[in-house]
């Protein structure tokens, strides 16, 4: 076996993915890791992200992955103002991928 597991399910193509939550003068308050499948889709990945980070029903954040690709959530899910073909697109993750969680 190989790769990570996500809900008990081995995933060969998973990868952990750290996550660094800052507040809205940039210090960086929460950090963890997250399992994600690396074709997953965004929808997918902001769920998981927010649900590991144990984000509230009303925060806001705007995630940046290391390499370019951002997208606005609302706890666990993508904020509705987000173009639809956010939710179906997928991230680009490479080796020991990071996200930056800016809080909004």
């Amino acid at each position: 076996m190989c790769g990570v597991f996500i809900e008990n399910v081995d995933v060969p193509q998973g990868m952990l993915v750290g996550v660094t939550v800052v507040n809205k003068n940039d210090i960086p308050i929460q950090y963890g890791k997250v399992a994600l499948d690396k074709f997953g889709a965004v929808r997918s990945h902001v769920d998981r992200i927010g649900t590991i980070m144990g984000w509230e029903i009303k925060q806001r954040f705007r995630l940046n992955l290391e390499g370019g690709s951002k997208v606005h959530v609302v706890r666990n899910m993508i904020d509705p103002k987000e173009p639809p073909s956010v939710e179906t697109s997928t991230w680009n993750l490479k080796k020991s991928p990071k996200v930056t969680a800016h809080m909004i």
